[in-house]
């Protein structure tokens, strides 16, 4: 049996690199198209401060949990409850200050809001809990309740 000899004229023909090319753009394309990038909520500082405790305080001696009860007003607006404490209607930046008062990053704040509130009322009760430093939210749904939040 006789095998080819190698001969010089092999290495004179030209290698098309164009199908390369092309499966590396479609690889890039693949893995572009397929990454998850960082949520844009991990990558924004929220520029508050930690306080320390007062002195003699654990921190199981904190709430997990702080409620904010929305319920409609006779006026179409938003009568808002934290705690125990009754703000103004449409009170947003009230809630604001009152959440910065509190300052317990690691507490969860828990809006309820009644079934007649409006969408743009909850994500302004929203808006003001994440300009506090109480940076976790969970949202509730109440069960029909009189229009005083009365509870």
């Amino acid at each position: 049996m006789r095998f080819n000899a190698y001969t010089d004229e092999a290495d004179d023909e030209p290698i098309n690199i164009t199908t390369m090319v092309d499966v590396v753009f479609i690889l890039l394309a693949f893995f572009v198209l397929t990454s998850q990038f960082l949520s844009p909520e991990r990558d924004v500082a929220l520029g508050h401060e930690r306080r320390a405790k007062a002195a003699g305080a654990a921190d199981d001696d904190l709430p997990d949990s702080v409620l904010v009860t929305l319920a409609p007003s006779g006026a179409g607006g938003a009568l808002i409850r934290i705690g125990q404490q009754q703000l103004e209607e449409n009170g947003y930046a009230q809630l604001t200050g009152v959440l910065k008062e509190i300052d317990l990053p690691r507490a969860t704040v828990v809006i309820a809001a009644h079934p007649n509130v409006s969408v743009e009322q909850v994500a302004a009760a929203i808006d003001a809990v994440l300009a506090s430093p109480m940076n976790k939210l969970s949202l509730s749904k109440l069960a029909d309740a009189p229009p005083g939040g009365g509870g």
